[in-house]
C-alpha cells in the first residue's frame, strides 16, 4: 500500500538543518480499538537530484566539501572544519553484504550531513547471466529498503575502475541519460536496476562517468564523486 500525506508543515532536511521526525502507523478496527502498531521509525524530508554537471539539494545547488568515513568520535570535528559530505570508500562487491551502514546513516542524519555508501556493486559479477541479474534487482531492492528513511545518503557507488570512453567525460554529457553504454552492459545494467530500486538518489562510478548523475575520476585518497 502506498500513501500520500500532505506534509506542508514540515521543515526539509538539509545541510546543518537536521530536521528529523518520527512516523508510525496505527491499525485499528470499525470502533477505534487499536489493533496493532509499527514501531516508530525516524525520517527526513528532502530532494535531492542532479542536473548537469551540478547536484540540487531542496530549493537550489548545493557545493559539498568532502571528507571520509564518519565515526562518532570524528563527526563533529570535521564538519567543524567545513566537511559536508562523508564518503564510505571504494565501491568494492560485496560490501553491502558485509557491512552495516544503518547507524552510520542515522548519525549523519542527526548532525546534516551527506552522506555517499556503497550500493550494490556490479564489480565482479556477470551482469550478462540471466540468474545473476534477477538477483542483483533483489539486491537493489532491499538494500535500498534498508536505508531509504535516511536523508543523509544522497550517492550510492556502484563500482570501481570503470572509466569508459572518453567521451562520457564532456562535461554537457554528464547528467544526461545518454552515459548509459551498452558497449559496458555490465555498468548500464547496475545503474538502470538501482535506480529503479531507488530513484530518490543518485548513483557513481568510482573512476567513470557511466552513471548518468555524477562522475569520479580515479583518485584514490577521495573516494567521493565530483
Amino acid at each position: 500500500v502506498r500513501l500520500v500525506l500532505p506534509a506542508v508543515e514540515l521543515k526539509r532536511w538539509a545541510l546543518r538543518e537536521p530536521n528529523l521526525y518520527l512516523g508510525q502507523i496505527v491499525l485499528t478496527d470499525a470502533q477505534g480499538t487499536e489493533l496493532d502498531r509499527t514501531p516508530p521509525t525516524s525520517f527526513g524530508l528532502r530532494e535531492f537530484w542532479a542536473q548537469g554537471k551540478d547536484w540540487y539539494l531542496n530549493n537550489g545547488p548545493v557545493y559539498f566539501v568532502n571528507g571520509g568515513f564518519p565515526t562518532p568520535q570524528n563527526v563533529d570535528g570535521e564538519m567543524g572544519v567545513g566537511i559536508t559530505l562523508f564518503s564510505h570508500g571504494v565501491p568494492y562487491w560485496g560490501r553491502f553484504l558485509s557491512e552495516d551502514l544503518v547507524d552510520t546513516a542515522a548519525l549523519l542524519d542527526g548532525k546534516g550531513a551527506g552522506f555517499v555508501p556503497t550500493g550494490v556493486s556490479m564489480s565482479a559479477l556477470n551482469m550478462n547471466d540471466p540468474e545473476v541479474l534477477r538477483d542483483y534487482a533483489i539486491w537493489a531492492k532491499m538494500h535500498a529498503r534498508r536505508l531509504e528513511n535516511h536523508p543523509s545518503v544522497l550517492v550510492y557507488g556502484l563500482g570501481y575502475n570503470t572509466p569508459g570512453s572518453s567521451p562520457d567525460f564532456i562535461p554537457p554529457k554528464v547528467g544526461r541519460s545518454d552515459c548509459a553504454d551498452w558497449a559496458n552492459a555490465a555498468t548500464t545494467l547496475a545503474y538502470q536496476f538501482s535506480q529503479r530500486a531507488d530513484p530518490t538518489r543518485a548513483y557513481y562510478f568510482y573512476g567513470g562517468a557511466r552513471a548518468p548523475a555524477s562522475w569520479s575520476a580515479n583518485f584514490y585518497p577521495n573516494h567521493t564523486p565530483t
